[in-house]
């Protein structure tokens, strides 16, 4: 196979600099962006923009920057532009398009990503990335059939490296189990962990194993993975649900908390700490988790109403829709309080 032939990763076309010189310029910025200097790394910015307007590199580093400040909207316009700047067929847009795709999943229905995804194909038949998006996206939309068709293209084609493939068979694996076939997921699970094994995968194997009732084999794949990603948060949050749900409170609060700290406002995890504060009648902790919540609630609804596109409707029935989950959860401590106060007396 020629150099040339040899699978690569889109996301390397996006990333990589001109010259050793931008290549500092990029670190710069993206460490002024880390830092939360955003009013020097835009001027910095600009100035790259200024010598060469044509150069997709400086539009990629500003959408970094409103990606990590919650403006998705923005962040998706800025990467369009610089879509936009390369001529049509150059595989570059591939990786950039792929960069806008993780945004849009997060504020744009699964209906339509499929309709984005389709449009882009129309420019790149067959691509092995775009497939995977789609697929991924039928998954969801519950098409599983179409889901199904879409990944086995991926993982026969020969455009993408190891990584990717074990990744698409993971998905595929997840599409099996939304179907309740466990030892086809198994079998898929243990093909993507041969040929290139991971963390993640060995995460995916443990939700197929709780599923299926194996919890013990479930919690030897998540201790895999956390030996392969000591840091992994999902890991440990897996692990610490099915030991809650197994009856180990105490195990499952050490995990849950190891999951804590190497996340930020995350509600999955602060929502199962306050579960196991509230069956071990912990009223301190319960009321701290709490407030952690309403605050994690409240600042999602405020970064949807100042960056979604939401009609005036849509942002009443949001803010009620969060103001009655949050009574619903200050009632649902107080009686178990209550409840709690009642037993130790």
């Amino acid at each position: 196979m020629k150099k040339k032939d040899q699978p690569h990763d889109i996301f390397d076309d996006v990333w990589r600099p001109s010259s050793p010189k931008e290549t500092e310029r990029v670190l710069n910025v993206m460490k002024l962006i880390v830092e939360g200097e955003d009013a020097k790394a835009m001027r910095e910015i600009d100035s790259m923009l200024k010598e060469n307007p044509k150069n997709t590199m400086p539009y990629i580093l500003k959408a970094t920057a409103e990606t990590l400040s919650g403006d998705l909207n923005s962040a998706i316009d800025t990467l369009q532009t610089a879509r936009n700047i390369l001529p049509y067929g150059d595989r570059k847009r591939v990786g950039i398009f792929a960069m806008e795709f993780t945004l849009l999943e997060e504020i744009r229905p699964a209906k339509e990503l499929v309709e984005i995804i389709n449009k882009v194909l129309e420019e790149f038949p067959d691509q092995a990335y775009l497939l995977f998006l789609r697929g991924k996206t039928y998954s969801r939309l519950g098409k599983i059939k179409k889901a199904i068709h879409d990944l086995n293209k991926v993982i026969e084609s020969k455009d993408i490296t190891k990584r990717q493939r074990a990744i698409a068979v993971q998905e595929l694996a997840f599409c099996h189990l939304y179907r309740d076939r466990f030892e086809d997921s198994l079998r898929e699970l243990d093909r993507s962990i041969k040929e290139y094994n991971t963390a993640s995968a060995h995460v995916n194997k443990g939700v197929v194993l709780s599923a299926m009732g194996r919890f013990e084999d479930a919690l030897k794949e998540y201790d895999e993975a956390i030996k392969l990603k000591p840091k992994s948060k999902i890991a440990h949050l897996n692990k610490g649900i099915l030991l809650r749900k197994i009856g180990k409170k105490k195990e499952a609060l050490k995990e849950l908390l190891i999951a804590k700290k190497l996340t930020e406002a995350d509600l999955k995890v602060e929502i199962n700490l306050l579960g196991i504060y509230l069956e071990m009648c912990d009223k301190k902790n319960a009321f701290k988790e709490l407030t952690e919540i309403e605050g994690i609630m409240r600042e999602s609804e405020a970064l949807a109403e100042k960056y979604s596109k939401m009609s005036y409707r849509e942002k009443t029935e949001l803010e009620k829709s969060t103001k009655a989950t949050i009574i619903g959860l200050r009632t649902l401590v107080i009686a178990r309080m209550t409840k709690c106060d009642g037993r130790n007396s």
